[in-house]
């Protein structure tokens, strides 16, 4: 009798920290999940890209690495083909500026110099539209930060 009244009492015992346990993780998670996050620009970008005059391709994958120093590399595929370009960046406020040009895919497409032109929020979200230079092709962009 004495064996089992000592066990109840460690079951309890037990039971009782879970218990208290899981409240205070559920109250950790809900101040975690209030906090706001800031994402800054610097970092990797991933998302679409569509083109305004080829809606028939539909989304494209499109991403960008910003870097502190000031440049970039935007990895694009364009239907297969994966296409590599290299430029510089500048940020104004929510406005995100980004000059690039192609280094490597398409024959055709080598040279091609590109803007990108993008509203940042501190939440992750990056859009905007891209356009050739001169204009010869347009489209928009959605990115969010993964790092």
């Amino acid at each position: 009798m004495r064996k089992l009244f000592l066990a109840s009492i460690g079951m309890t015992t037990f039971s009782l920290a879970i218990i208290l346990f899981q409240m205070t993780s559920c109250e950790k998670a809900e101040a975690q999940s209030q906090q706001t996050t800031s994402f800054p620009i610097e970092g990797l970008w991933i998302g679409k890209y569509t083109i305004n005059s080829e809606p028939s391709m539909g989304q494209q994958f499109f991403s960008i690495a910003i870097k502190p120093d000031g440049t970039a590399v935007v990895e694009t595929k364009y239907g297969n083909t994966q296409h590599l370009s290299v430029g510089n960046w500048v940020k104004s406020g929510a406005t995100f500026t980004c000059n690039f040009t192609c280094v490597y895919g398409l024959p055709q497409h080598i040279g091609i110099v590109e803007k990108f032109v993008g509203t940042w929020n501190d939440s992750g979200k990056l859009t905007g539209t891209w356009e050739n230079v001169p204009p010869s092709g347009t489209g928009n962009v959605v990115l969010e930060r993964v790092n």
